[in-house]
């Protein structure tokens, strides 16, 4: 099997990838990686090469432009590049990278689709139409539309024809599409299966090495204060979690490691209580913690079901939205309010429903093996019949 795998260069796009790049290659098969620049470091330390633009290179696949005709026409150059320089069976693209959509196209042939950790789009034609008719709290139906709008003009403006679609033919979605998830954590997960499109890959984990001895060190300083993991990521135009979170902190009844991670917020100043937390190895971090918190993307979903652990989060955008009512249906998430953040966290440390939510989670994530998932989702695309890893010629 020879798969092209296309990234974004931000880590909650190129970690799930550099995870399923690695297990195709260590199926014995080949795989060729297709990112920006930006990529290169991580990919070389995951042993992984990155295949280059053809002519000059630069950059490819910024995710902060994914919606873009002119970063799609780059991404369309660079992963047919790859595509005639491999000769794949399928290309594997990260969820909203277009370019690589319109190039398996165009060599005609199929294309998987590394998702986030929930369905983003609604689940069939009923649920479409009920969230037509104004009941959208969690906008799976705008989201759908603004996709499907961004993608009917990014392959105008790359010379394809125009394309229709239904929402069981959404091309966003690829041939099949892999949430990083499982199938008893996805509240759409009875109404998408019959579709056949929709896969479960686990949770896709990699993550860089490094030293996080002090870091340890730090969290286990100060036993009986709660450690919370506060993931701050871009809010979009929503609130900013920065000074919610130092006001939870303000009355020394938790400590925080803090992961900026692609938040656009300034940190101008970092109280004693916490910590800023390294780029790499993060899960380590995590198991140190008693709560995850702050944006509900599906790094911070994923952080805190692998652990285990409940959610005090923010929809500030993106597929936040459909991330919180994910986590609310199994019972783990609870949305940042406006007042008092010391007694929000107090309030969710001592919820035992929720910790058991939490576990209960973690153990259905666990049944699924990443790498053999991928490699047996990888060859149904490819054979149309159900694989296995231990067989995935």
């Amino acid at each position: 099997m020879k798969v092209v795998a296309c990234a974004f260069g931000s880590a909650g796009f190129l970690h799930p990838m550099i995870c399923a790049a690695r297990a195709v290659r260590s199926a014995g098969h080949e795989v060729l990686v297709v990112s920006g620049p930006q990529s290169a470091p991580a990919l070389a330390a995951a042993g992984l090469a990155r295949f280059p633009r053809p002519g000059t290179d630069g950059p490819s696949f910024t995710v902060s432009d994914w919606g873009n005709p002119a970063s799609v026409a780059i991404q369309l150059k660079h992963a047919c590049a790859a595509c005639d320089e491999l000769r794949p069976d399928l290309v594997l693209t990260s969820i909203l990278a277009i370019g690589p959509l319109l190039a398996a196209e165009r060599r005609d042939i199929p294309v998987a689709v590394l998702g986030q950790f929930c369905h983003l789009w609604p689940a069939d034609d009923d649920d479409l139409a009920r969230r037509q008719a104004g009941y959208d709290p969690f906008e799976h139906a705008w989201r759908y539309r603004d996709m499907g709008r961004l993608y009917a003009a990014a392959r105008d403006a790359c010379g394809l024809p125009p394309r229709a679609w239904t929402l069981a033919s959404f091309p966003m979605a690829g041939d099949r599409l892999l949430l990083r998830s499982a199938p008893g954590l996805e509240p759409a997960a009875a109404r998408l299966e019959p579709a056949g499109r929709v896969g479960f890959a686990g949770a896709c984990m990699w993550e860089p090495d490094g030293d996080i001895a002090p870091d340890i060190g730090w969290a286990r300083s100060r036993p009986g204060i709660p450690l919370i993991y506060a993931y701050l990521g871009r809010v979009f135009g929503a609130r900013r979690l920065w000074p919610w979170l130092l006001e939870a902190l303000a009355g020394g009844r938790c400590r925080a490691f803090a992961v900026p991670s692609r938040s656009d917020e300034e940190l101008p100043v970092i109280p004693p209580s916490a910590r800023i937390a390294p780029g790499h190895s993060q899960s380590a971090l995590v198991r140190e913690c008693a709560l995850v918190t702050g944006s509900a993307t599906s790094t911070a979903a994923l952080a805190a079901v692998r652990t285990g652990l409940p959610l005090l989060g923010a929809d500030s955008g993106g597929e936040q939205g459909a991330v919180a009512a994910a986590l609310t249906a199994l019972g783990m998430f609870r949305a940042i309010g406006d007042a008092d953040a010391a007694g929000q966290v107090a309030s969710v440390l001592a919820d035992d429903a929720m910790a058991k939510a939490a576990r209960v989670a973690r153990d259905m994530l666990q049944t699924i093996d990443s790498r053999q998932a991928v490699i047996a989702e990888l060859r149904r695309l490819i054979t149309g019949a159900a694989g296995t890893a231990a067989d995935p010629r």
